[in-house]
């Protein structure tokens, strides 16, 4: 099979998956030098009893297997507020997160599995900036006296009200934006697109910003290239996540949107692939067409209407 490739693609390849596996290899060596070797907890024990022991030990839990470990932290670590990171590594910040959230949440759910298997969901509200408050949850796994992390982030099971709440103003959120744009970093850049999207909610029908605001963001957005870049591949990664990853991929898609009918208009056909742009849409088509996969109790309050991917059943 060689045959059908040049030298220099086979060349290539080979330092691509060298690549892949020098990052593999360095992210496993950093969640063994974390040490977090679960919890032992008494897995018969009723749910106050079993949730204390997980309080109790919130800093030693982590994912039982080094390769999750990794694998979580590099898609859910933009889930977390961005004053929640202590900046050491994905890997570490995403482990420190989910010890805050297993020590603060309150039980949503405990299930038990003919197995013997018990899945813990908690939650909690943190704030994130300009009176942004998010829901975060983490999921914990016990089993054979042992607790282990399964997942941190947005909530992906039950949801009883809205994951993101936006109480500022255009103004503070604009001027927030305009920070993160300005610091540049992979999650401000995150933040940034999430605090536009608060602008918009918080203008209601009136554009969020006047021209004057409008084009200092408009030109930081485009000097943010690479990022916007990774933003796109982000929720589009959401959006092929199906059932798990359409919180994301709808918010996501609103922040984009929001950039691009008030900030960046026609300049985003040069800075941004319609083609990922259509296959995140339709991905969100197929989504939406079963409403019980869109909770309602989850979207942003406020959330425009003409954002059709948070509505079930509304036409593109």
């Amino acid at each position: 099979m060689t045959d059908d490739f040049s030298p220099e693609e086979l060349a290539a390849s080979r330092m691509s998956a060298d690549s892949v596996q020098r990052r593999l290899d360095s992210d496993i060596a950093v969640v063994e030098q974390l040490a977090r070797r679960g919890a032992r907890v008494d897995t018969a024990a009723d749910s106050p009893t079993l949730v204390r022991q997980l309080k109790e030990q919130a800093g030693s839990i982590g994912f039982e297997s080094p390769i999750q470990a990794a694998t979580m932290s590099r898609n859910r670590i933009g889930e977390i507020p961005v004053d929640m990171l202590p900046g050491e590594s994905e890997i570490a910040d995403l482990h420190a997160a989910a010890a805050r959230l297993t020590s603060q949440g309150d039980l949503v759910s405990d299930f038990s599995a003919s197995d013997g298997v018990r899945t813990i969901v908690l939650h909690s509200m943190h704030e994130e900036a300009a009176k942004t408050y998010v829901t975060l949850e983490v999921e914990l796994r016990a089993a054979e006296g042992t607790a282990w992390l399964e997942s941190c982030g947005w909530p992906r099971g039950t949801v009883r009200s809205p994951v993101h709440t936006f109480a500022g103003t255009p103004t503070e959120y604009l001027t927030q934006a305009e920070a993160d744009l300005r610091n540049g970093a992979p999650h401000r850049f995150g933040r940034a697109m999430l605090m536009l999207f608060g602008a918009a909610i918080a203008s209601g029908a009136a554009p969020p910003a006047d021209a004057g605001r409008a084009t200092p963001i408009a030109e930081l957005l485009a000097a943010n290239r690479g990022s916007l870049d990774g933003y796109v591949s982000t929720a589009e990664s959401y959006s092929l996540s199906s059932e798990s990853g359409w919180y994301g991929a709808c918010l996501y898609r609103s922040a984009l949107e929001t950039a691009f009918e008030h900030f960046l208009g026609s300049s985003a056909f040069t800075l941004v692939d319609m083609e990922e742009i259509n296959d995140i849409d339709e991905e969100l088509q197929d989504l939406s067409a079963d409403p019980e996969l869109l909770p309602l109790a989850a979207v942003p309050a406020g959330a425009p209407t003409h954002h059709w991917w948070w509505f079930p059943g509304t036409d593109r």
